[in-house]
């Protein structure tokens, strides 16, 4: 079993398997060959092929098996991990400097 922290490849033979533990979200992305994947929990298995990739949220443990001879898989975080929505997030309560509210006036002085 293996823990992803950072980007991670993985190299698969035929019937070869390779299990991960997930604690969130992470995207496989399949340079050649072809695989099946599936989730500890999730309704649905996947078979991807090269060029192909999917995002799996969730926690459990995930099992990629080599379908071709040669299968490469890249794992690592996906476009919207926590920290760029947590950014966009941030941006989008911003208010531009110098707004001024309707119905307030200025104090005499």
């Amino acid at each position: 079993m293996q823990n992803i922290f950072i980007n991670r490849s993985l190299h698969l033979r035929t019937g070869e398997l390779a299990t991960v533990q997930i604690n969130g979200a992470i995207k496989l992305q399949i340079g050649k060959g072809r695989v099946w994947i599936t989730m500890e929990g999730a309704p649905d298995d996947y078979w991807l092929s090269g060029g192909e990739q999917i995002e799996i949220a969730g926690r459990g443990m995930l099992v990629v098996e080599g379908a071709d001879a040669s299968s490469q898989v890249q794992l690592g975080l996906p476009q919207q991990h926590w920290f760029a929505r947590l950014t966009a997030t941030l941006r989008g309560l911003r208010r531009p400097a110098g707004r001024r509210v309707a119905g307030c006036t200025q104090a005499a002085r």
